[in-house]
C-alpha cells in the first residue's frame, strides 16, 4: 500500500492539535483510497462488490456528530 502524505493548504498546525491534524490527513487519504477502489470496481463491473462498497459508505460519521447521532448510528 502506498501511503501518500496529503497536505491541505488551509491546514495549519496552530489551528489543530497534532492528533486532529493526523486524523484529518488519515480521513483525506481514506477518502482518496475509497474513490480509487470504487473506480476500479466499476471498471471491472463487479456489481456485488460495488454494492458492498456503497453499504460501507453508510458507516460514515460526520465530525460534528452529537452524542445522539452516535447512539442512533450504533
Amino acid at each position: 500500500m502506498n501511503l501518500t502524505t496529503i497536505i491541505h493548504p488551509e491546514l495549519s498546525v496552530t489551528s489543530f492539535s497534532h492528533t486532529e491534524n493526523a486524523l484529518y490527513r488519515l480521513s483525506v487519504w481514506l477518502d482518496c483510497e475509497r474513490e480509487l477502489l470504487g473506480r476500479v470496481i466499476t471498471n471491472l463491473e463487479l456489481r456485488q462488490a460495488l454494492g458492498a462498497l456503497a453499504a460501507l459508505d453508510q458507516l460514515h460519521i460526520e465530525p460534528d456528530a452529537t452524542d445522539q447521532d452516535l447512539i442512533d448510528f450504533f
